[in-house]
């Protein structure tokens, strides 16, 4: 699906449980993505933001089982509670430069991460973050950094760079 050029942002709930949706073309101008969005497109397999993307919203892309890829834009600095929670098959996550804040079980349920690392100007992790990614072994997370209640999964080695 091609949205179009002018968007500057997807309201909440725009494509909630879309389930035959597999991809979305997203504009180059596109600020925010609103809560809800795309939550429940479980056949989206991958997804290329903006490089002006500066915000995901809350449970954006909740139980999209079928999200394997994505890379977020440097400008990101807000993810949203449950924004990609319980996306099964996302394997990896590159978290960009201007990162500051994920929120509460943002990647819960994502089984198949192994490895995190946030950048230096990283503010803050929330409650749950991680939870249910029994998969992460290590994390490299700034020294001034807000871990919040187990953000991380228990047994995971975190790293305070």
């Amino acid at each position: 699906m091609e949205l179009p050029a002018s968007l500057r942002g997807i309201g909440s709930y725009a494509f909630d449980f879309c389930i035959g949706l597999t991809s979305v073309q997203f504009p180059v101008g596109l600020l925010r993505i609103g809560d809800y969005a795309f939550r429940g497109c479980s056949r989206l397999t991958s997804v290329q933001f903006p490089a002006g993307l500066v915000a995901i919203g809350h449970y954006v892309f909740d139980c999209c089982s079928g999200l394997v890829s994505m890379q977020l834009p440097t400008r990101l600095g807000f993810i949203g509670n449950y924004a990609f929670a319980f996306c099964s098959g996302l394997g990896s996550i590159v978290f960009p430069a201007g990162l500051e804040f994920v929120g509460k079980h943002a990647f819960t349920g994502c089984v198949k991460l192994s490895s995190l690392h946030f950048p230096p100007g990283f503010k803050q992790v929330c409650d749950f973050a991680f939870a249910l990614c029994a998969g992460i072994a290590r994390v490299e997370i700034p020294e001034t950094a807000d871990v919040r209640d187990r953000a991380f999964p228990p047994g995971c080695s975190i790293t305070r760079v």
